[in-house]
């Protein structure tokens, strides 16, 4: 799809309508505008407005540093890692301070309601369009809804309840300034995504009946994995967080639908990606080489249930970022940064180790942990050394690019690249259907299905559960269940810096314990303050654009 996603221009400037964004939001082009009449006789422009609409979730904001931001650098798993002058990193990083004034939450706000208003676009005008076959007006339609539901997803675990905008809104229009400033509950926005992704999931293709150069666009499975991820939200929710009834259903109701629904992705054909081992495994060496499992030509695999399509040079800030470091210029920031309590974690045998954490220098990693040997140099899939930059010992390598043209022919070009943001693995629907089957009591299910982690990590069964680790190491906050302790441990590790880890802590209720005893290691103030922190705030533009009919999150 890469090759198809670059050509197409934003809904905005296909049809000649501006939005109330600034210029800046959208890409930088020089469009010849049509009028809406002259645009809905030509044949091609649903599925531009289709992929124009794909095309906003590589907006910086929605993808890039901004993004995290808000999801990676608060947690225990990093650290801001960025210069002393970088206002957002140090405030979100220590918790304190935070307000609607925060850089980087108005962009997060309308590069996501963007994406969500070019949704609306094909949603509106794909109808109307009478030289497109009906089955791809249904086909488009199912898309723009499986990535609006997705962004509305999005949205919900950083602000909570949002104004639920789902059409196209008229200028003068007093019920649509409503819709547009007035904030829906948490449990009417949960309502929305699950009707939405369950309806779609029986329109989209599977994968397989995409063509190759199709590959990325939505799926049955995207839109059942992501269903299977909001009811465990909506789960957790209920469990710890004193959220509503749901559709009518409560925690263990939408368990098992959670449940059901990771079944129903397995049954499409999706699986792990055994890659770990391509360059070589853990066990120490001068020439040991991360995982290539993050490899561009890894893209798209067997795991993968949904990717935003990277693109060269799209736009600034587009690349799936998670250390933020320029590799061009020795004076970009690091963005979050591993911390060590996550690095600690990894045991020396863990394939996921290289592929999630590399050291600045030989004695890095041993020096902390004890595993390996002091010799042991953590490298880039290309065997390139981490960069040294103090006072940070390690980087993450999942968004790294390579300059190595061999490897990769869209070597990296500043701060641009082509690799995919890769939003939703099947490691990820494994460890939902584990948890889930817990809950209902499955205990066998739930025991096996965390295990097909381990044995990939593992390379055995040597780390079958339970470890005496598990039986050791309960977590706080899992009210001593042994084996729901293993499988959210397993979800910081598997998943680390893949923007979980944030959400995963406030939906199981504990994010105030965890990230007040980390602030607490560092030094820091106990600072976090639940429920306010749960969510952050509402940026202070958006309430004043709203002459104030947007209400701001309790406490801020």
């Amino acid at each position: 799809m890469k090759t198809h996603i670059s050509k197409y221009i934003a809904i905005i400037l296909i049809i000649g309508i501006v939005f109330n964004c600034s210029d800046n939001e959208f890409i930088d082009a020089d469009p010849v505008r049509l009028t809406v009449d002259e645009a809905l006789q030509n044949a091609s422009v649903a599925e531009e407005m289709v992929y124009a609409t794909y095309n906003a979730m590589l907006l910086g904001a929605y993808t890039g540093i901004h993004w995290i931001y808000a999801t990676t650098v608060p947690s225990d798993n990093a650290i801001a890692g960025v210069s002393g002058n970088n206002k957002n990193g140090n405030v979100i990083d220590g918790i304190e301070e935070i307000n609607g004034s925060l850089g980087s939450l108005n962009p997060v706000w309308t590069s996501h309601y963007s994406a969500i208003t070019r949704a609306n676009y094909v949603l509106k005008f794909v109808p109307e369009l009478d030289n497109v076959e009906d089955n791809l007006k249904e086909l488009y339609i199912a898309e723009a809804r499986f990535i609006r539901a997705m962004t509305y997803f999005r949205l919900l675990r950083v602000f909570g309840g949002v104004p639920l905008v789902d059409h196209i809104l008229t200028p003068g229009d007093a019920d649509d300034k409503i819709v547009a400033n007035v904030r829906v509950s948490k449990e009417e926005l949960y309502e929305f995504i699950i009707d939405e992704l369950t309806e779609v999931a029986a329109k989209l293709p599977t994968r397989e009946e995409w063509d190759e150069a199709q590959l990325g666009r939505a799926t049955s499975g995207a839109a059942l994995g992501y269903l299977a991820k909001v009811y465990m939200y909506v789960s957790s929710d209920q469990q710890y967080n004193g959220l509503g009834e749901v559709n009518g259903k409560g925690s263990l109701e939408n368990w098992s639908l959670c449940h059901q629904a990771t079944l129903d992705v397995e049954a499409l054909g999706y699986d792990l990606d055994f890659t770990y081992d391509k360059y070589g495994v853990n066990g120490g060496g001068p020439n040991m080489l991360a995982s290539v499992a993050w490899l561009v030509y890894a893209e798209n695999n067997v795991e993968s249930v949904f990717e935003i399509q990277g693109n060269q040079g799209f736009a600034n800030n587009a690349a799936p970022v998670i250390n933020y470091y320029n590799w061009a210029s020795s004076e970009r920031i690091n963005l979050g940064v591993p911390s060590d309590e996550i690095v600690k974690l990894y045991e020396f045998s863990d394939r996921r180790l290289n592929a999630t954490i590399v050291g600045k220098n030989n004695r890095a990693y041993f020096d902390l942990t004890g595993q390996g040997t002091a010799g042991t140099r953590l490298r880039y899939f290309d065997n390139r050394l981490a960069p040294n930059r103090e006072p940070y010992d390690f980087f993450c390598p999942k968004s790294y690019v390579t300059s190595n043209k061999n490897i990769n022919p869209n070597a990296f070009n500043g701060q641009r690249n082509n690799k995919n943001i890769r939003t939703l693995r099947y490691a990820d629907i494994l460890l939902i259907r584990a948890e889930a089957a817990n809950e209902l009591g499955q205990t066998a299910d739930a025991e096996a299905t965390l295990n097909k982690i381990r044995l990939r990590a593992f390379g055995d069964n040597s780390h079958d559960y339970p470890t005496t680790d598990d039986i050791n190491n309960i977590l706080p906050g899992t009210g001593g269940d042994q084996l729901k302790s293993a499988i959210w441990r397993e979800r910081r590790l598997e998943l680390a810096f893949e923007h979980d880890r944030w959400f995963d802590l406030a939906r199981q209720g504990r994010r105030e314990q965890v990230t007040n005893d980390y602030l607490e290691s560092r030094g820091m103030d106990r600072a976090y303050q639940s429920p306010k922190n749960d969510v952050f705030p509402i940026p202070i533009i958006q309430i004043l654009l709203s002459s104030e009919l947007l209400e701001q999150n309790p406490g801020y």
